[in-house]
């Protein structure tokens, strides 16, 4: 991983656990900035709550969580939002919002309070919501989109917020292959062209081959490789963890390393 003088987030022996059940243990990572990092690893490895510890939504059990050399939790909300972002895995309201009012909620860490937004928050949420492609939705109600028209919503709505940096919980679960590459590419842009840094659990590992700059493998509550995207995402390492024959190989089309997969029956 990134060495630690130059951390965005620095984890150090950070153990999470809900009740008995142990979640996340001796977790040690450091975060560079300008980078896309992708976290992976089976269903249960602890993917989320790493994000959500990371966002600040949870605090470690034990070990230190800094961003930007002071501890998560001494950030007050307020600031924190105006740094982390977020594109959670599951979305739900349940009043009759409309996009643009959703959207507009990104913007909340920077209208002062009982104000209401200036021109130049309703600008970047309509910028917000073009590049994520919903452009034309902001009269309509959430309570009456799909779901993953909702989920393009939520990442219009962390766009607009304008963070440094942007965290999504497998942002994509809901949605095609052109809008999941269409989000993808919109974040990955933020990258190369503002500097800015996203951490991404993702479930398709061919996506995470093809955009992220590092990977960070999880493997029940533990940090089982990091590094490399190229370095990590190898055909030992994937056969170890998820226990699945696969080939990785150059695709000369899409101009990425890509997995292929034959499950054999224990």
């Amino acid at each position: 991983m990134s060495a630690m003088s130059d951390a965005l987030f620095d984890v150090r022996n950070v153990s999470f656990s809900y009740g008995e059940k142990d979640v996340l243990r001796d977790i040690n990572l450091t975060f560079s900035p300008k980078k896309f990092y992708g976290l992976i690893g089976p269903n249960g490895s602890g993917k989320t709550t790493l994000l959500d510890l990371l966002i600040g939504n949870l605090e470690p059990a034990s070990g230190s969580l800094s961003y930007k050399g002071r501890k998560i939790s001494g950030y007050p909300r307020r600031e924190l939002a105006r740094e982390l972002s977020l594109v959670p895995q599951d979305f739900s309201i349940q009043f009759s919002y409309t996009v643009l009012d959703v959207v507009l909620m990104g913007r909340h860490p920077y209208i002062p309070r009982f104000g209401t937004p200036s021109s130049h928050d309703l600008e970047v949420a309509q910028m917000a919501m073009a590049a994520i492609g919903i452009k034309g939705f902001e009269n309509r109600f959430v309570t009456e989109l799909s779901g993953g028209e909702k989920q393009r919503v939520v990442a219009a709505r962390a766009l607009a917020q304008e963070t440094p940096v942007l965290i999504l919980d497998e942002a994509t679960s809901n949605l095609d292959i052109c809008h999941t590459l269409e989000i993808f590419q919109v974040v990955q842009q933020r990258v190369r062209q503002k500097g800015d840094t996203v951490i991404a659990a993702i479930h398709d590992l061919n996506l995470a081959a093809a955009y992220c700059d590092e990977i960070i493998f999880l493997q029940e509550g533990r940090v089982f490789s990091a590094g490399l995207a190229e370095d990590v995402l190898t055909e030992k390492n994937i056969r170890e963890v998820f226990g699945v024959e696969n080939r990785v190989y150059y695709d000369e089309f899409s101009c990425h390393h890509q997995i292929t997969f034959l499950y054999a029956a224990k």
